[in-house]
């Protein structure tokens, strides 16, 4: 009788612990269930980044129009073309993410890049056009300047949609901005070139141009496509147009670059 006693007692036992295992590893199974049928969004809770970012470009054309004022009369020039000048530069930037598959940034930029403005009169030929011996018949120099600039951006940001798209696809950003700020421009190398020295009969200039260093205002528009190497590694591509405002002697001053660069976030 105690035997069978003790074996009754033994099998309840064991059944209220397994009662209780099988319980504990359903809890699990659901918990791990009710994970699964999160979306990505929510299960992995995305989050606002700021980065660092370095560049480099060239120039792919240039246009400016350029005007001297003597006494009584003024000249205007044309300015040579131009393409393949350097710009190089950094940026420091924040990304805020939204629920819609569009990221706004802010960022701030600056960089250096170098021109050469090549000049020679555009209405000289005119009949009635005043032109005296000392008027510049040709000027050149090299322009170096120095901007720093605020950026706003839009950018396309489909990570969400990833478990519908696939993975690649996400990893593309395309983005748009513009931004605002100043340029400090330098001139060197000098070169001007009267009408008197044309015709062998040598005079002073009657303007001397670009003897001024000065800082304007400059303002940008800009595009560009943006690939994800990893959550924290991108590289991109962009094309810019640069603006300055105008100076002593130049007007509508407009650089269009590509670029290339890299952008690591934090």
């Amino acid at each position: 009788m105690t035997f069978l006693r003790t074996l009754h007692h033994h099998l309840r036992r064991g059944i209220c612990v397994g009662s209780l295992f099988a319980i504990a590893n359903s809890a699990t199974a659901a918990e791990i269930d009710l994970k699964s049928l999160q979306p990505l969004e929510t299960a992995k809770k995305k989050k606002n980044s700021a980065y660092v970012g370095v560049f480099l470009g060239q120039s792919t054309s240039q246009s400016v129009n350029m005007q001297l004022n003597y006494v009584g009369h003024s000249l205007e020039y044309d300015v040579a073309d131009r393409d393949g000048d350097l710009l190089a530069g950094f940026e420091v930037g924040y990304q805020w993410r939204s629920k819609y598959p569009i990221n706004v940034g802010l960022e701030f930029e600056a960089f250096y890049g170098s021109t050469e403005i090549n000049a020679s009169p555009a209405n000289a030929p005119n009949a009635g056009t005043p032109i005296d011996l000392g008027d510049v018949a040709t000027a050149s120099t090299d322009l170096n300047y120095v901007a720093f600039m605020i950026n706003g951006t839009l950018g396309l940001d489909l990570r969400k949609y990833q478990p519908h798209i696939g993975k690649w696809i996400p990893k593309f950003k395309p983005y748009v901005g513009a931004g605002v700020g100043g340029a400090q421009l330098w001139y060197r190398n000098q070169r001007v070139q009267t009408f008197g020295d044309i015709l062998a009969l040598p005079a002073a200039p009657s303007a001397t141009p670009f003897g001024i260093d000065e800082f304007v205002f400059a303002y940008q528009i800009f595009s560009g496509l943006e690939f994800k190497v990893n959550e924290k590694l991108g590289v991109y591509g962009e094309y810019r147009r640069l603006t300055f405002d105008k100076t002593n002697e130049l007007t509508d001053l407009e650089i269009n670059t590509v670029l290339g660069g890299i952008r690591l976030q934090y």
